[in-house]
């Protein structure tokens, strides 16, 4: 019995966020408040304080500020995959090969570019009685804005995948198979954005994300390493 498509459907999806840095479009904030020199603007209700009240986010964070982000960056793609893939309802562990490069640059003027080398994921399970394998192929470009806070804070938004060539092979127990949708789930995982908490020094930067639904990998640290 072959197994539904359902899960090469997801297993393609996944294996395209897995070189990605993404997650869901950050929320918008919401209304503050600010005072100003004639007082206009506050908050009435709140009560005077000694002195500064703000505590300071990550210290990490806080020292190095957003200038610490610029410049390039190299990823790990196999900790990508397997922290998706991990994520996934699967009846079994599956068997993940990545290889080639990735990187990211985070420029001045606000963009930011996630470049695949030669990217190959490969992933191998036992769906049903019969073997699954899923071959995707990266090459090319991602290129988005980004925007930080010295509060360690870090979105990525608007993000161009027509610069991606992508390509995705299935079979099942050596068998080609067509998966109906698979292209359209694989371009929605490479467009997606999203907000991470973030710490950076002279030799890495480390994303976590953070927005709604990310509990599955809520403890994923992506750490890149400055080129």
């Amino acid at each position: 019995m072959r197994p539904s498509l359902a899960p090469a459907v997801v297993v393609g999806a996944a294996l395209a966020l897995a070189g990605c840095t993404g997650g869901s479009e950050p929320e918008e904030p919401g209304p503050t408040s600010s005072a100003s020199e004639d007082g206009e603007g506050t908050d009435p209700s709140a009560e005077p304080s000694d002195g500064p009240t703000d505590e300071p986010a990550d210290d990490e964070a806080t020292a190095a500020g957003t200038d610490c982000v610029v410049g390039d960056w190299t990823t790990d793609p196999a900790a990508g995959a397997d922290t998706i893939v991990g994520s996934l309802d699967l009846p079994e562990d599956p068997v993940i090969e990545v290889t080639g490069e990735s990187y990211m640059t985070f420029a001045e003027d606000g963009t930011v570019t996630t470049t695949y080398s030669g990217v190959d994921t490969r992933m191998v399970l036992t769906l049903q009685g019969s073997t699954l394998e899923v071959r995707s192929a990266m090459d090319g470009a991602l290129v988005g804005a980004w925007s930080a806070t010295d509060e360690g804070t870090l979105a990525i938004t608007d993000v161009d995948p027509s610069g991606v060539t992508m390509t995705t092979e299935t079979t099942v127990d050596g068998e080609a198979l067509e998966v109906p949708g698979m292209q359209e789930q694989q371009q929605a995982a490479l467009a997606v954005g999203g907000e991470f908490r973030y710490t950076c020094d002279d030799a890495e930067l480390r994303l976590v994300p953070q927005h709604e639904g990310a509990d599955a990998i809520a403890d994923f640290e992506q750490v890149l390493t400055r080129r």
